[in-house]
């Protein structure tokens, strides 16, 4: 059994692989430490443009809430092995987060960085998630599904 969560599902996954020791590992994919990381400290102009006049409002969301931040929980996950994925170009919020994130993070875990946005819509990570959890539950390999779909000139997502 494994969990793959992106971005607030990589916050969920933190309490999930810290609770359910069914887990044999955990990839989490864009996630933050806590709402405060969005909501917050984000930089985003539109975000920040919002915020000023909600500041009461966010200011209060994310304290009644803190008791469900990744932070409070990622730290308790071993002995799973956690894989994060996190993007070079997040929109919407920052390195430092990100960073937060990995240290409150118990042992042991893998960090990947990749040069793209939040939807991680990038072909290694994939290849590392796919690897990742081939090495840790035994799916079966990608590679050759990958390999076909780029000879034969095929899409790698199904259309709709």
């Amino acid at each position: 059994l494994a969990y793959v969560g992106h971005s607030y599902g990589a916050q969920w996954g933190a309490i999930l692989s810290a609770v359910d020791r069914r887990l044999k590992t955990s990839v989490l994919m864009g996630g933050i430490p806590d709402l405060k990381a969005t909501w917050i400290e984000a930089d985003d102009p539109d975000l920040v443009e919002w915020r000023s006049s909600k500041r009461r409002e966010i200011d209060y969301y994310v304290k009644i809430n803190a008791p469900l931040d990744a932070v409070n929980y990622i730290g308790h996950t071993a002995p799973t092995p956690v894989l994060f994925q996190f993007a070079r170009h997040e929109q919407y919020f920052n390195e430092a987060a990100m960073l937060r994130y990995i240290k409150a993070a118990s042992e042991p875990k893998v960090v990947k960085w990749y040069s793209t946005g939040h939807d991680l819509n990038d072909i290694q990570a994939l290849i590392d998630r796919a690897a990742w959890l081939q090495k840790h539950i035994g799916i079966n390999p990608i590679s050759p599904i990958l390999e076909r779909r780029l000879k034969s000139g095929r899409r790698l997502t199904r259309r709709p």
